[in-house]
């Protein structure tokens, strides 16, 4: 036939393909690449928190301070920044390398990530004085969410297309 097409079947790639029906995200990937994953995410969020003074968290913007707690600052010369993430606090909430990082994976398909401080725990446990407003940067607003997913939704491809390489 003049113009026709002639279609050829590839056995090999058809059973490839079906192999690939098997790829699935084991809890390894999910304690380890995944979770690495949604950790630099997580960080990339609590940088962005601080950054625009929690405008980008649930409850920001951040209230400024009573005249009072204002005037007590800066009688103790504590600066005039609310939440300043530097030094060994800003290491502790984004360096996975620092000891008091969290970044767990809690089965079926949850993840903890924060950091372990007792200042921080007693502003939200306790509150100093008066309870501040909670300002949280850790709980996840749903745009945040949506962030989380489409790291996932990133994570998955690359992975399957790293196994359909392999198969």
């Amino acid at each position: 036939m003049a113009g026709g097409i002639t279609l050829t079947m590839n056995e090999g790639e058809i059973e490839r393909i079906r192999r690939a029906g098997d790829i699935r995200i084991l809890e390894g990937d999910r304690r380890g690449p995944l979770r690495i994953e949604l950790q630099k995410t997580h960080i990339k969020q609590v940088n962005r928190a601080f950054r625009t003074r929690g405008a980008s968290v649930k409850g920001g913007p951040w209230p400024g301070w009573s005249a009072g707690y204002a005037a007590w600052r800066a009688k103790h010369n504590l600066g005039n920044r609310m939440m300043v993430l530097t030094g060994t606090l800003k290491e502790k909430f984004t360096k996975s390398t620092h000891g008091s990082f969290v970044s767990r994976f809690v089965k079926p398909f949850r993840y903890q990530f924060g950091a372990i401080d007792d200042v921080a725990a007693k502003h939200h446990f306790e509150g100093v004085g008066r309870p501040p407003k909670f300002r949280s940067v850790i709980r996840k607003t749903p745009k945040q969410l949506k962030e989380f997913q489409e790291t996932v939704k990133q994570f998955w491809i690359k992975f399957v297309d790293q196994h359909l390489r392999n198969l």
